[in-house]
């Protein structure tokens, strides 16, 4: 399998002169127009250092109009694994979710700057909360935990009714980060639920 990874915009987590803040995974969902799952079958760098757009095939739909079988192609930042499941939580690439307190004219500058240079060649969904919106499905070692699905728990909150693990990393089969993560089925079925909802107070 092949992973395409690119830096960061300014406005990402590492900035210094922006700070953002955690959001619950039910918030994410409400602000997101669309909420899939699916497997990433490719990604093609884009032109004038805009970044990295993926093709994923959809499996399930959580929220929007996609439908199982469709192919929907993305922008993320940061590592994406090409062949592996993911969840994602999008919106039109000019109106992300960028859960941000504050920030100063330099960081907004910036990101018009970029908006401008690469409105032209950027698909039209972009991945929530900086590409953190793409939730990774993986195996486990895990004697509770066959599937699972992680997630940087800082900037994602997960529902208080679900069990979350904190796997080790010698517990994961594709590679050694330590994040937190959720069994598939009752994350899935989370989804599913908020789905629900969503449609009964239309």
């Amino acid at each position: 399998m092949k992973i395409l990874a690119i830096p960061l915009l300014v406005v990402a987590t590492a900035a210094t002169a922006t700070k953002v803040v955690g959001v619950s995974l039910d918030r994410l969902y409400a602000e997101s127009s669309s909420v899939v799952s699916g497997v990433i079958e490719s990604g093609q760098v884009l032109a004038n250092g805009c970044g990295v757009a993926y093709k994923i095939r959809v499996d399930e739909n959580f929220k929007g109009t996609a439908k199982s079988g469709d192919v929907l192609t993305v922008e993320k930042y940061g590592p994406t694994q090409i062949g592996a499941r993911y969840f994602l939580f999008l919106s039109p690439t000019e109106e992300e979710f960028q859960p941000i307190m504050s920030t100063n004219s330099g960081d907004m500058a910036r990101r018009a700057e970029y908006i401008n240079r690469c409105k032209s060649v950027r698909p039209g969904y972009t991945v929530n909360i900086w590409g953190n919106g793409a939730l990774k499905v993986t195996g486990t070692y895990h004697d509770s935990l066959e599937d699972a699905v992680i997630f940087d728990d800082y900037l994602v909150k997960p529902p208080e009714q679900l069990e979350v693990t904190a796997l080790k990393p010698s517990e994961r089969y594709d590679n050694d980060q330590k994040l937190t993560a959720m069994e598939l089925h009752a994350f899935s079925q989370h989804l599913r639920e908020l789905y629900r909802s969503s449609e009964a107070n239309n």
